[in-house]
């Protein structure tokens, strides 16, 4: 099992709760073994536990989860600059132009964020 790297962990000691308190706050088909598996990256983490962490702790997911932010950015770009050249192929409306500005704008700003 490849480990996922995460801070919920090193954010939640800054707050002083412990394991137990967050799975309490996660509801009952969660306990603390759960949020230990989550926050070792031996277990994937659910989007209802990561939003709690957010939440609770006030901390952007970036701040949470930064490396696999960076790995399917990463996986995108190649992505987008396909989907770009697809719709550039097709016949010129109005929606597909939009389509392809907010494709770039969004490469843009996504190959920014690791210069």
């Amino acid at each position: 099992m490849r480990k996922l790297h995460n801070h919920l962990k090193v954010h939640r000691k800054k707050s002083s709760l412990s394991q137990k308190d967050i799975s309490f706050l996660l509801g009952s088909r969660f306990d603390h073994s759960h949020v230990s598996k989550c926050e070792s990256g031996l277990q994937d983490i659910h989007t209802n536990t990561l939003i709690t962490y957010h939440l609770l702790l006030d901390v952007p997911i970036e701040q949470l989860i930064p490396h696999q932010r960076e790995r399917i950015a990463k996986k995108i770009l190649p992505q987008i600059n396909k989907r770009i050249q697809r719709l550039q192929e097709e016949k010129p409306v109005p929606s597909t132009q939009n389509r392809i500005q907010f494709l770039k704008e969004s490469l843009k700003r996504l190959t920014n964020s690791f210069s």
